[in-house]
């Protein structure tokens, strides 16, 4: 069943009165049809996909992306901090790509904060990304997470969502130095 809504559909007049016609009116909204896949394709929904379903996507968008980037060179790494036991207590998971880094994931143990270690991991994966030749590095953040962390370490923020309910998603930036770049 189509849904409706009541709506004013006439510009405004300033000088005479809005014409009867134009007086409030129902709109039909159509219904969505639903997709259909191509003929001999199904469409499946998977809650979980596999790490090797999300390589070939990620791999067939690479493809489609190299000729428009002037590098499209990838590194996919992650820089994690072990105790003796071989548990990690801190950690990034990041990628470089068309010349940017990315901080997908940086975590490090209560204990561990406020004494250098996120600092230290951010420093290490700008220093690989320089290495790879990026020019600027991104991260997204939660405003109950560490958006100040971010600030401190030179980051400024271009873009807020608000997400989730009662909190902001927050995208910080940075450009980044040449200097100090290693081979990994």
């Amino acid at each position: 069943m189509a849904s409706r809504s009541l709506s004013r559909t006439c510009p405004p007049t300033p000088l005479k009165a809005v014409p009867s016609a134009c007086a409030a009116r129902p709109i039909i909204k159509p219904e969505r049809k639903r997709w259909i896949c191509p003929p001999g394709l199904q469409l499946s929904f998977e809650n979980e996909p596999s790490w090797r379903d999300r390589e070939f996507i990620d791999e067939a968008l690479g493809v489609f992306n190299a000729p428009f980037l002037q590098d499209p060179s990838y590194s996919y790494f992650g820089l994690l901090i072990r105790d003796a036991s071989g548990t990690i207590r801190a950690g990034l998971i990041g990628s470089t790509y068309a010349g940017w880094l990315f901080t997908q994931l940086l975590w490090v143990a209560p204990e561990l904060r406020r004494i250098g270690v996120g600092g230290g991991l951010i420093r290490e994966a700008e220093r690989h990304a320089r290495s790879q030749n990026c020019h600027s590095a991104f991260v997204d953040t939660f405003s109950f997470q560490a958006p100040g962390f971010y600030r401190r370490q030179g980051y400024r923020e271009f873009a807020r969502l608000p997400y989730p309910p009662s909190h902001d998603r927050i995208f910080l930036q940075k450009q980044l130095e040449a200097a100090d770049a290693y081979a990994p």
